[in-house]
């Protein structure tokens, strides 16, 4: 198998077959998490969009970030507030809600 189509090499396979048409998009996970964000929390979904990426058959993570930041980080903010990161009437970045990282403990 080569990494050519139309006399044009890309960087992997995956993007290779991609482009030919081989691989399906990212619809069913865009349901998946569609659905989730109804009836769950942030962090459960965080979860879930973790597992969606080990998987390793999504095709444009990225996408799928910018399509439901928002709605995975909606509770951030109310925990930076809580943990006094900020101040109660202070406006959080949006830079700052979406690159918290959260610290878990085992």
């Amino acid at each position: 198998m080569t990494r050519t189509w139309n006399s044009q090499v890309f960087a992997t396979f995956k993007k290779t077959c991609m482009v030919r048409g081989l691989l399906e998009d990212d619809h069913e996970w865009r349901i998946c998490l569609e659905e989730a964000i109804v009836m769950q929390s942030g962090m459960a979904c965080h979860w879930l969009l973790a597992v969606i990426l080990l998987t390793d058959e999504v095709a444009k993570p990225h996408l799928l970030w910018d399509q439901f930041k928002a709605r995975l980080c909606d509770d951030v903010k109310h925990k930076l507030h809580q943990m006094n990161y900020y101040q109660a009437d202070q406006e959080i970045p949006e830079d700052d809600v979406y690159d918290y990282q959260i610290s878990i403990g085992y």
